[in-house]
């Protein structure tokens, strides 16, 4: 049950990122991500080791010991998190809240007491020597538990970096491209792990016929290499080590398929565990393609920048993000989108893009809209949020990386002021575009200005303003205080237009609104888009790994209802 919550949590943590984070994934080697997995790592090298046991009655030392492991990481994940000793090295990890001492002797306490209990009843754990047996499936359990120690070790050593420089008083730095860093290290390593996944499958508990188990490792393995030479093809994968990890998940697949076969036939007692490995296999395959053919199409081609900087990150994201004018097609890869305009709601601005995708010959067949968001903040800046449109096939991951800052872009001073007595369906021509007056209406959001709070009356003129390629609306309100008068002024930025309900005739419904100009501010934004090709083969398997892990402890309860 641990291993199932625990990993469901970490899989629910990378599917909202990838949702709702623009960093443009579901897995970035974050220190705090790691922090989660590691413990994960080790609960599942213990439990095939508990099943060692179980089947053996040897291992369970190693079992008490992984065990006891996993949960002292978790705390030690508690005090990277919550200790600020991260620092800036993770976007997850809280500020110094001055617990740094409390979560150390927190640590430190349960992992005196872990070792001194182990100590104290060492020798009264029940064993029995491990045989060495290359053909045992018990062997290649205990060398996988092994190799998932190894990867834990890596991704520890690797996100401690700051606890190292503290404890030490060195200055290690992480390393550069954090992604291709644990990449280098635990591609191998996933690759020995699904190896090892298809490979205990084909062996028997404590001895197995060898020439049976070349047979059918050679059978399945053809099946299997058949299988990824068109699935390399399909997904249009160019690297040796790729070639490699699909070889392997698709093997895992392929094996436990076979292993699973009675769970089709309907006897779901003995496939929970292969149908968790299937799903393991599928992750491994999505995460591969989805990440070694992410497809950025946002491509600028224009040499015009957005970011200031020089570095080597800067000018990637210049290259990799374009400008969209409102109302403006811009041709990107196979699609046309049109920046629409935005809205607000709460302290989110949601930025309307329509996609539309072409053919061949340029014609339109398909059409969607997009709506990423975000929000202005005084100290952060723009906050983004993307917006996905999900295909079978592929995802359209897309979001807005900067946006005209309203208060600084346009502030000239207004001039050309005119006013205007009108009544409902009059209009004025300006320089900026035709001003028409639509009528009027009290349901005005008293909310809306600290003015309105305390008015007797208000009422609200409906203006359209009408330009060449779009249409705008205003709506600046007249208010009455007491004996005072109350006029709230409405600015259209996009067509430099500013509007002030300066007097009502209430027996004509005649009004005076007085016009100023200013020169038309350009609505637009910087907007970048990745197309994650077969992405839901790693959603997909997180629900068959899960289906598995409940499958066998459904298995598991029901063998303690029996024993009892």
């Amino acid at each position: 049950i641990g291993v199932m919550v625990l990993g469901t949590g970490i899989i629910m943590g990378g599917f909202w990122a990838y949702e709702s984070l623009s960093f443009g994934g579901y897995w970035a080697w974050d220190p705090v991500e790691n922090a989660s997995l590691i413990p994960w790592l080790i609960l599942i090298g213990a439990v095939h080791t508990m099943l060692i046991y179980k089947a053996r009655k040897t291992a369970l030392h190693f079992s008490y010991l992984m065990v006891i492991t996993s949960f002292v990481l978790v705390l030690y994940a508690t005090f990277l998190t919550r200790s600020g000793i991260l620092g800036n090295s993770s976007v997850h990890s809280f500020t110094d809240l001055g617990m740094s001492g409390q979560l150390l002797v927190f640590l430190l306490m349960f992992l005196v007491l872990a070792i001194v209990l182990m100590v104290v009843h060492w020798k009264k754990i029940p064993t029995t020597p491990l045989e060495e047996n290359a053909y045992s499936r018990e062997f290649w359990m205990f060398i996988g538990a092994l190799v998932l120690i190894v990867s834990a070790f890596q991704i520890i050593l690797t996100t401690s970096l700051p606890v190292i420089n503290k404890v030490f008083g060195s200055n290690m730095a992480p390393p550069t491209d954090v992604i291709a860093h644990y990449n280098k290290w635990q591609l191998p390593i996933a690759i020995l792990i699904a190896l090892l996944t298809a490979t205990a499958q084909l062996l028997k508990y404590l001895k197995t016929d060898s020439k049976k188990f070349w047979k059918e490792a050679a059978v399945l393995g053809s099946i299997s290499l058949v299988l990824t030479g068109m699935a390399f093809w399909w997904f249009e994968l160019n690297n040796w080590l790729y070639f490699i990890l699909l070889f392997a998940s698709v093997y895992t697949i392929v094996v436990n398929f076979k292993t699973a076969w009675p769970f089709i036939q309907g006897k779901i007692k003995v496939s929970g565990a292969s149908v968790a490995h299937i799903g393991f296999g599928l992750m491994l395959i999505g995460v591969l393609v989805s990440s070694a053919n992410k497809n950025v199409i946002s491509r600028n081609n224009t040499g015009q920048a957005f970011f200031d900087g020089e570095d080597q990150k800067t000018v990637r994201e210049n290259y990799e993000n374009i400008y969209l004018e409102q109302g403006k097609p811009v041709d990107m890869n196979n699609y046309r989108v049109t920046y629409l305009g935005d809205s607000s709601k709460w302290v989110n601005i949601y930025y309307k893009v329509r996609y539309e995708q072409l053919d061949k010959e340029g014609n339109v067949k398909n059409t969607f809209m997009l709506y990423p968001n975000g929000q202005i903040n005084p100290k952060m800046g723009f906050i983004a949020n993307p917006d996905t449109r999900h295909y079978l096939s592929h995802d359209v991951f897309t979001y807005v990386s900067s946006v005209p800052k309203k208060n600084e872009e346009n502030d000239a001073p207004f001039h050309n002021e005119k006013k205007h007595e009108l009544k409902q369906g009059d209009s004025v021509r300006t320089n900026n575009g035709m001003v028409y007056f639509d009528g009027l209406h009290t349901k005005v959001d008293r909310s809306s200005s600290p003015e309105l709070a305390n008015v007797d009356l208000a009422v609200a003129a409906k203006i359209r303003i009408v330009t060449l390629d779009s249409t705008y609306t205003v709506e600046p309100v007249y208010a009455i205080e007491g004996n005072g008068i109350v006029s709230i002024e409405k600015v259209s930025d996009e067509t430099g237009l500013r509007f002030r309900f300066m007097n009502i005739d209430p027996k004509t419904e005649h009004i005076l609104i007085e016009t100023a100009e200013r020169s038309p501010r350009k609505n637009f934004i910087i907007m970048k888009a990745i197309v994650f090709p077969y992405i839901n083969f790693l959603w997909g398997g997180t629900i068959v790994m899960i289906i598995g892990f409940l499958l066998s402890i459904k298995r598991r309860i029901t063998e303690i209802r029996r024993s009892n």
